[in-house]
């Protein structure tokens, strides 16, 4: 499918190669670069033709979008490598007109230029045009996230493996159970006897959070005013059916907190200016990771709908009717759903 931004005029076209140069003072432009435990920065400033500012935005920044029918792909375009810091990548565009240019195509030559756009009415627009433009770029790094290209993903199940950071975090759950404590004294005058009260029983468990970057608006709304994830909603306070990130067995993740959805700008020119402009989210996903030793170890069960038992701490599981067949607690769903096309049917 073709990319929903803006055609440039192939006069208009940024060519890397041909197009960049970089600037060059006793003292380099910009202030170079810095480093630190938090953060790795660069600047590199260099001369651009005027008009090729927008298609070298795109090129630097980079852009992520998607089809809107078959095969429902999710497209990248990587945000340019530092040329000496090939572990910092470009998140910071900005262009300044330089040496002001004459248009032959007006009477007296006039340096402005008619826009390709128009404004809500439908006029006209003007801006002045310049021979050149001192452009800046910034580099960061993005810590451990890896920039794949669409050649490396083969369909949406390996979607996670790109644009997305891990973080993880313990978490202690207390579970009450109720009745006579199972909790015995070993020892004194009550030696024997069980505790008088129930104890909560402390279970260890793991937050992992998964933040999916620049994912395109389209990509995850069925709504095209307002977001509404279907995919993502479908899989709160539910369990995995499927292998998760193809490492956690079905039912050891668990969603118990909503996506958080935040917006991000894409540094394009919509197709269709008097539309929605081009935007996305980066998406956190908070899943919790649990799978507890198991009293039946032959079980094919694991995870969150397993239940301790009261005397030897083991974990079985647990169903609304008491068979293995039964409902659980917390219903299974394909998990991989949500790096899914929200269009695609399949």
């Amino acid at each position: 499918m073709p990319s929903p931004a803006y055609v440039e005029d192939p006069a208009d076209k940024f060519d890397y190669e041909k197009d960049w140069l970089e600037s060059a003072e006793m003292s380099q432009p910009g202030g170079g670069g810095h480093a630190s435990p938090s953060e790795q920065e660069a600047v590199l400033v260099g001369l651009i033709p005027f008009n090729k500012i927008r298609s070298a935005r795109r090129f630097f920044l980079g852009f992520s979008y998607c089809d809107t029918g078959p095969p429902y792909g999710l497209h990248r375009e990587l945000p340019h490598v530092h040329p000496t810091e090939p572990n910092l990548r470009a998140f910071s565009f900005s262009a300044q007109g330089f040496v002001p240019q004459s248009n032959e195509l007006n009477e007296e030559g006039e340096g402005y230029i008619e826009s390709p756009f128009e404004d809500g009415d439908g006029n006209a627009i003007f801006y002045m045009g310049y021979q050149k433009a001192v452009v800046i770029v910034r580099y960061r790094s993005f810590g451990r996230m890896k920039f794949l290209p669409d050649e490396d993903i083969e369909d949406f199940e390996e979607e996670w493996t790109r644009w997305t950071q891990f973080r993880t975090e313990p978490s202690l759950e207390l579970l009450q159970v109720s009745g006579v404590s199972n909790i015995k004294y070993a020892e004194g005058p009550l030696a024997g006897k069980p505790f008088p009260v129930p104890l909560a029983q402390p279970i260890p468990k793991m937050k992992l959070i998964i933040t999916w970057m620049n994912v395109p608006f389209e990509y995850i709304s069925d709504d095209a005013d307002v977001l509404n994830p279907v995919k993502f909603l479908a899989c709160v306070g539910k369990v995995n059916s499927d292998t998760f990130l193809d490492k956690y067995e079905p039912g050891t993740v668990a969603i118990y907190e909503p996506p958080v959805f935040e917006p991000t700008l894409y540094p394009v020119v919509s197709t269709d200016p008097d539309n929605y402009p081009l935007a996305g989210f980066d998406i956190r996903i908070t899943v919790s990771i649990f799978d507890p030793p198991k009293g039946e170890p032959d079980s094919d069960f694991h995870g969150h709908n397993l239940l301790p038992h009261p005397d030897n701490g083991l974990f079985y599981l647990g169903t609304r009717d008491g068979t293995t067949a039964g409902a659980t607690l917390l219903p299974a769903v394909p998990f991989m759903k949500m790096f899914q096309h929200v269009l695609d049917p399949s």
